[in-house]
């Protein structure tokens, strides 16, 4: 038989070796770690996840909002463009890595969408040959209109009831969008 003291020997090379089993294991291993995160998504391919801990401020633009530090002016803010992002929730999630998450879009100057308030229309502008698809969002991020619009067009909003909306519109190639009130 062992005695008391080979039997705490073995005891603790085998504690050692589970331990450092352990930790090799843990070294391979890809732990994602969720943590309250603001979960931004939309028409855009994939969802965005912002550490609350790290990115807590949202900053509510014409055409965009700016997520950033309301402790640490130094840390980078991030812009989400209401055409990609309009639906925010708070939830448990991995952080994003935002350069390879949030999608590009072309913001072309000689294209524009804009509101007739007072006949409720609202009319494309372009220099482009290209049709555009165009959906209205209300701002929980529910499409409620949609049309095809070329330069000069037209879409008629007399349906919807007074409140925040956002437009967006795209031929493919350039994206455009405009957040507006109906009163």
């Amino acid at each position: 038989m062992f005695s008391h003291a080979t039997m705490k020997q073995i005891d603790s090379a085998k504690l050692g070796w589970l331990t450092s089993f352990v930790f090799l294991s843990c070294l391979f291993c890809k732990a994602e770690t969720k943590v309250p995160c603001l979960i931004f998504s939309g028409n855009a391919e994939k969802e965005v996840c912002i550490d609350l801990a790290t990115l807590n401020r949202i900053t509510f633009g014409d055409n965009s909002m700016i997520v950033s530090s309301s402790k640490d002016p130094n840390t980078e803010s991030i812009e989400l463009l209401y055409s990609l992002y309009h639906h925010l929730e708070i939830g448990d999630g991995t952080p994003s890595d935002f350069e390879s998450s949030i999608d590009v879009i072309l913001d072309d100057s000689n294209s524009r969408i804009y509101l007739d308030a007072q006949s409720k229309l609202l009319y494309l502008q372009t220099t482009l040959d290209s049709e555009f698809q165009i959906g209205i969002f209300n701002v929980s991020g529910n499409l409620l209109l949609t049309s095809e619009l070329s330069n000069g067009d037209a879409l008629m909003l007399e349906t919807l009831s007074s409140g925040v909306y956002i437009a967006v519109a795209t031929d493919g190639k350039t994206k455009i969008s405009l957040k507006f009130i109906l009163k």
